[in-house]
């Protein structure tokens, strides 16, 4: 607010950041004008020019009771306070506090006018905020900031509350069971039956974090957030988280036991949908980092990426003992974890209750009885994974440590070292039943299970490789489901990925925009590009691989999806990215064009009819095929059939057919030449008398070897030569 003239503002708590190149400037209020401003609060980071405070900038006349300021405080001119900036005409401030780093002049006040200011128990303190002095107040130590007989004069009765040794005051009047911020959140510890819910991400990261000089200014010392609920006065109510997220939690409690956000539960209590990103959690027993001990509460739909740490009996990323039939149910937990004794687990360190869709991806390393997932087991562990390195001494294994009770459908994929009772999947199974479980092979060589006593039942427990592990027919026995949008419990992509939980998976629709038609190309399967029905909000950095199609032949014709002759493929998801479907799609194959060509042919008349042809080419063969897929016979027709004389003549190819080729055919021509002319009709030669008796006696005597030759005289004889008659050989 940048002026309060004559007004009243009570029960106001501000987080986050105000900033002005001016001056003026409050982390509540910029200048109160005679306002009144009582049981309100200010965590935020304020800067100015000149008159810059916590939380008022300038005070004049004014009154300011039960109020704080913890925030960061930066000004570049004067009257910088760690609360007010400057009084003007007087002011009351009673019962308040500053303790955030102040870059300016005063802790508390920057300046005090001529007109004074009355100043009742009020402090600031004088390590975190980084000022010796102030204009008004007194000063204190962090070594004393967090105990309650410092603020003398305060009512922790009614007004103010604080958790002596852990926190400094903080109002009653910021505690809500709708939670907006961290210190509303700690405030939880005031009804621990209560129903309570996130109204919103909550960033404990700068609340729980020490400024620049190595002092804690807001409420929380080095040893960090007070676990709500413990041994003695356990949490009994609820939390919902909402769906929000809880970030760079921080617990430094080494000699302490029940160290986490909720220190311990009881029967009754319920904590759902919540996530918890960052920071870590380091205890001396039963350290986590969402609760320390569940007895008997309902825990669900929840998520964990914190480290944690124990210097004593049990570690858990998310719980560190479940007991008393406690449930943790569609939970994970990604954090490292390591405990300094036993009893040490990815997801939980000891399970009396049901531990069920749950798992964790943290490396774990703790001394006896340490599982990827649960440490010591005696409850029941289903539908279950854990893939982190897991190291230990004693009852070491890949997802638990020891069992006594029931372990079925579950997988562990991590390496797992150890001395004695060393399993790639549990390292004791001493009494109970393991079913239908499983460890790779690739990770961890050693046996399923290090020990097994005789009372212990252990059934289907198989080490697969990596590949086999990815393989959906070694699941036979699991609810199990290869295609997206179903019911089943588990989800795998044949090939890529090893079975996933599918509770955590989001349902995507994935529609192929590149199927429709295509010409024959000889192949049966293809890529396409794809749409999904979660448009922009899709994370491609999720949806892998690619977009494959498969149709029952390569042939022309139609495929669909919904009569099974048509499949679709290749893309596939993680752990926490997508279930993945595909909308009902058709494929048509068209036929692809091929052109055959009659060859050419020629020849010289012969006087004979022309057959047949002189063979054929093809154009448009696919994916190395040839006329040997073609169906029918090659036959010729056309005008050339028959063909006798010189000319032109069609050879026409036909007869062949083909289901998966659209056939053109093209003639060829036949070309007939050098046919002889006919011989003109010469009119007969008139043979004169006198050579009429010569050439009968030729033609008399041919033929007769016996007939005396003829006898011409001379003039007879030149006349027949000189006729143009050519006379047999011999004559002279």
């Amino acid at each position: 607010m940048a002026r309060l003239s004559a007004g009243t503002l009570t029960n106001t708590h501000v987080t986050g950041q105000v900033s002005s190149a001016g001056g003026l400037v409050g982390g509540l209020v910029g200048w109160s004008d005679q306002g009144s401003v009582s049981q309100s609060s200010s965590t935020a980071t304020v800067s100015g020019a000149s008159e810059v405070g916590g939380l008022i900038g300038r005070n004049r006349a004014a009154s300011v009771t039960d109020t704080y300021a913890t925030g960061a405080v930066t000004g570049t001119g004067s009257a910088i306070g760690g609360l007010i900036g400057s009084t003007v005409q007087g002011t009351t401030l009673t019962n308040a506090y500053a303790s955030g780093r102040v870059t300016g002049t005063g802790g508390l006040v920057g300046n005090v006018d001529g007109d004074g200011a009355t100043v009742t128990n009020s402090y600031w303190d004088m390590d975190s905020t980084g000022q010796a002095t102030s204009a008004a107040g007194t000063g204190i130590d962090s070594t004393n900031a967090r105990t309650q007989a410092t603020y003398a004069g305060f009512d922790f009765t009614d007004t103010w509350v604080m958790f002596e040794g852990d926190t400094r005051p903080m109002l009653r009047g910021e505690y809500s069971t709708t939670l907006f911020t961290p210190h509303a959140l700690q405030l939880m510890a005031l009804d621990l039956s209560a129903n309570y819910r996130l109204g919103t991400d909550l960033n404990l990261g700068a609340a729980l974090a020490a400024g620049g000089n190595g002092y804690y200014s807001d409420v929380w010392g080095a040893a960090g957030f007070k676990p709500v609920g413990n041994a003695s006065t356990p949490f009994t109510g609820s939390l919902d988280g909402q769906g929000h997220l809880i970030r760079d939690l921080r617990i430094n409690r080494a000699n302490e036991s029940e160290v986490a956000l909720i220190g311990q539960t009881a029967s009754g209590a319920q904590i759902h949908d919540l996530g918890m990103v960052g920071g870590s959690v380091h205890g001396g027993s039963n350290a986590a980092s969402l609760v320390g001990i569940n007895y008997g509460g309902i825990l669900s739909d929840l998520h964990t990426n914190v480290t944690i740490s124990s210097t004593a009996r049990g570690a858990g990323g998310l719980v560190a003992r479940n007991r008393d039939n406690g449930i943790i149910r569609n939970s994970y937990a990604t954090g490292d974890v390591s405990g300094a004794e036993n009893v040490v687990g990815g997801l939980t360190g000891e399970n009396w209750g049901l531990v069920e869709n749950s798992y964790a991806t943290g490396n774990v390393t703790g001394v006896v009885f340490t599982g990827g997932l649960v440490g010591a087991n005696t409850g029941t562990i289903r539908n279950a994974y854990a893939t982190g390195q897991v190291q230990g001494t004693q009852y070491v294994g890949g997802l638990a440590g020891y069992s006594g009770g029931l372990i079925e459908y579950t997988y562990a994929t991590g390496d797992v070292s150890g001395v004695t009772s060393v399993g790639g999947l549990v390292g004791d199974i001493s009494t109970g039943r393991v079913a239908d479980s499983f460890w790779n092979t690739d990770t961890f060589t050693g046996p399923g299970a290090g020990t097994i006593g005789g009372s212990a039942t252990v059934e289907n427990l198989r080490g697969l490789d990596s590949t086999a592990l990815r393989d959906a027919s070694n699941y036979a026995t699991w609810n199990l489901a290869t295609s997206g949008g179903s019911n089943a419990v588990w989800r795998i992509y044949e090939g890529q990925t090893a079975p996933l939980l599918r509770s955590f998976m989001q349902s995507v629709t994935v529609t192929a925009t590149d199927i429709g038609n295509k010409t024959y190309d000889g192949q049966n399967s293809g890529t396409s590009g794809y749409t999904t029905d979660l448009g922009t909000t899709l994370d491609d950095d999720l949806l892998l691989g690619s977009l494959t199609y498969s149709s029952a032949s390569q042939n022309a014709g139609s495929y669909s999806t919904t009569d099974g002759s048509l499949t679709l493929g290749g893309l596939y998801s993680g752990q926490k990215g997508y279930d993945i479907s595909y909308a009902d799609t058709t494929l048509t194959i068209d036929k692809a064009a091929l052109t055959i060509t009659a060859a050419d042919a020629s020849k010289t008349y012969d006087g004979l009819a022309f057959t047949g042809g002189n063979g054929v080419s093809y154009s448009g063969f696919v994916n190395g095929e040839d006329a040997s897929v073609l169906g029918g016979n090659l036959t010729y027709g056309g005008s050339a059939q028959g063909a006798v004389n010189n000319g032109s003549y069609a050879i026409s190819a036909n007869g062949l057919a083909s289901g998966n080729y659209a056939i053109t055919f093209v003639d060829g021509t036949l070309t007939i030449s050098g046919q002889p002319q006919a011989q003109p009709n010469n009119p007969t030669a008139e043979i004169p008398q006198p050579y009429s008796s010569i050439l009968a006696s030729l033609q008399h005597n041919i033929g007769d070897d016996n007939a005396p030759s003829p006898s011409f005289d001379s003039g007879d004889l030149y006349r027949i030569a000189d006729s143009g008659i050519r006379l047999p050989e011999g004559l002279e």
